[in-house]
């Protein structure tokens, strides 16, 4: 069988398998029930999953979420054998929207999905964003970079506007908090559609500049399930 099948099976059953406890746990996180469906976030008895496909629609690995009831001190988020920096939400661009949010980490990208907004983000952190990427999101007229609100996010921001000149970077306001995100701004701190609608609207271009653009680094954690 075709590995890509394997795995579209695989995400299929741990979708299956996703507890009701899970499920409230991901709703209370800013996801609603049809866009778990249509990600195929799941279990594998361990932690959630979330199948991350290609440019073409396959699944290739997934990002494993911490269950939210293990208080150990393991990382938050891992990947399965095979994992690299993936562009999530590749449906989004391929579709030519007028307007797409760039934002850090999975999560934050299903929640702005959840609040009606077109999303992507890197699988491979804050300061993983590849040039072919950016040429895809580039014929996008308008580009909205919203990073966590911490020294990396900012980094991260200034990388990709540089790889997209029409990119706009969006500042989450300081009440988040110092590492505050997307998903502090509309779970815990109750915003919803039309509070980011405003924050879009204060958007602003960053200044350009000479320097070259960073080398990027793989950051994914990688473990074998």
């Amino acid at each position: 069988m075709n590995p890509a099948t394997d795995l579209g099976n695989e995400a299929l059953a741990y979708h299956q398998r996703l507890p009701q406890k899970l499920w409230k746990y991901l709703n209370e996180r800013g996801l609603p029930d049809v866009l778990i469906h249509k990600c195929l976030l799941g279990w594998n008895g361990q932690r959630i999953t979330i199948p991350i496909p290609d440019r073409t629609g396959k699944f290739t690995f997934s990002k494993l979420a911490k269950d939210p009831e293990d208080h150990s001190n393991s990382p938050k988020m891992l990947s399965t054998r095979g994992a690299h920096a993936e562009l999530y939400g590749w449906e989004r661009i391929l579709s030519k929207p007028d307007q797409i949010i760039i934002c850090e980490g999975e999560f934050d990208r299903l929640v702005l999905e959840g609040q009606g907004f077109a999303a992507v983000t890197s699988t491979g952190g804050a300061m993983m964003f590849r040039p072919e990427w950016a040429e895809a999101i580039g014929e996008i007229p308008n580009v909205f970079i919203c990073f966590d609100n911490d020294a990396a996010g900012r980094l991260g921001v200034e990388r990709v506007a540089r790889l997209i000149p029409q990119a706009r970077a969006v500042r989450l306001p300081d009440v988040v908090g110092e590492g505050g995100d997307i998903t502090d701004f509309f779970v815990r701190l109750r915003n919803g559609h039309e509070d980011f609608l405003k924050l879009l609207e204060t958007a602003k271009p960053l200044p350009a500049k000479n320097a070259a653009v960073p080398p990027h680094s793989e950051t994914a954690r990688i473990v074998t399930t």
